[in-house]
């Protein structure tokens, strides 16, 4: 229900794209937390989990 009314509010993120990095500490200085760069043509969102996954 949470991911629905995301993605009800956000429809951009549907066709964003993960820009990928290959190490820790990119975006965030914690190195126990990994984020992900989502970029859309209208809007870009960033993804937050635990490095160790």
């Amino acid at each position: 229900m949470l991911q629905a009314n995301f993605f009800k509010v956000f429809p951009e993120y549907l066709e964003a794209t993960p820009k990928l990095s290959s190490r820790a500490g990119v975006y965030s200085p914690n190195r126990d937390l990994t984020v992900t760069a989502v970029i859309g043509p209208k809007r870009s969102f960033c993804v937050t989990r635990k490095t160790a996954y």
